[in-house]
């Protein structure tokens, strides 16, 4: 069983709405982070992205350890390049998971390609493989960390498939990976039109969502995930744009908003712009979950 400071930590997340994605190569976006008023603390860390970076050593992650030090809940995730995806291990991704000391983790991410009658293979393995996957890293987070399934599929009905197995071992926390999916331009109506089935048959089973990598107001709008999580808003402050009180993205060196800590002459550059960007897509659904 988890102690009583885990358990809190494991259901501080659930409709919280945007949680940060948070670059680890990125100094400007950590204090952003760091100094952003957000309650509850909530941050999403990639394994990928510490892979890529060679981060995984000791030293590193004892140093990301403390950097992050002031999360309420930390989330590990593993959203990736293909190449790295094929390559990745389960037992070092639960070592990563406990050496950051995290309160959730992801579950692995993959890639299945749309069989449109020429590649079955891809779809059915790589599918098989997510769940093997998914079940290798439950039996080893128990009594440690919260799962989250990431459900794969390159169907709303594969979707269903894998929410069903992971409720059989009492996973209740879904995520979708759906930035490299919407930019599919030939395939966007039809995507969407799947994510948003996907969050209405959860709503429907009373399980918690999370949609990795949107920053769209307009579809947030339409999906209305319980929670969602995105990287743009310290790679948006990076180019100097910060976004306005609908959330469209405006471009320009001065911010005007209602922000306490925007106006308070106490963050500069693009520390502010982090900070605005944060808070903005903080506030996105908030008038209409009131």
């Amino acid at each position: 069983m988890l102690g009583n400071a885990r358990a809190t930590a494991l259901t501080s997340w659930h409709n919280h709405g945007f949680i940060p994605e948070l670059r680890l190569g990125d100094r400007v976006a950590l204090i952003a982070w760091k100094k952003a008023p957000l309650s509850p603390k909530a941050v999403i860390v990639n394994f990928c992205d510490l892979t890529m970076r060679a981060a995984l050593r000791g030293s590193r992650i004892r140093k990301l350890k403390r950097e992050l030090r002031e999360s309420e809940t930390l989330i590990l995730s593993t959203v990736g390049p293909d190449e790295l995806l094929d390559h990745l291990s389960i037992e070092r991704l639960h070592d990563t998971a406990l050496r950051l000391d995290v309160d959730w983790v992801i579950t692995p991410d993959d890639y299945v390609y749309e069989a449109d009658g020429r590649y079955p293979f891809y779809q059915d393995s790589h599918f098989s493989r997510s769940i093997l996957r998914a079940l290798q890293l439950l039996r080893m987070a128990k009594g440690h960390y919260g799962i989250i399934g990431l459900a794969i599929g390159s169907s709303l009905n594969q979707l269903q498939e894998f929410v069903t197995t992971m409720e059989e071992y009492e996973v209740n926390n879904f995520a979708f990976a759906c930035g490299d999916v919407l930019k599919q331009g030939r395939r966007f109506k039809r995507t969407t039109l799947e994510i948003g089935g996907f969050i209405k048959s959860l709503k429907a089973s009373k399980h918690n969502s999370l949609l990795l990598g949107i920053d769209s107001p307009h579809l947030l709008r339409i999906l209305d995930p319980d929670n969602w999580a995105s990287s743009a808003w310290s790679i948006d402050a990076s180019h100097w744009r910060y976004y306005a009180r609908d959330g469209t993205r405006r471009k320009g060196y001065r911010i005007v908003c209602d922000h306490d800590v925007c106006r308070s002459g106490e963050l500069k550059g693009m520390e502010l712009f982090g900070v605005h960007n944060l808070l903005a897509d903080r506030d996105l659904l908030l008038e209409g979950r009131n």
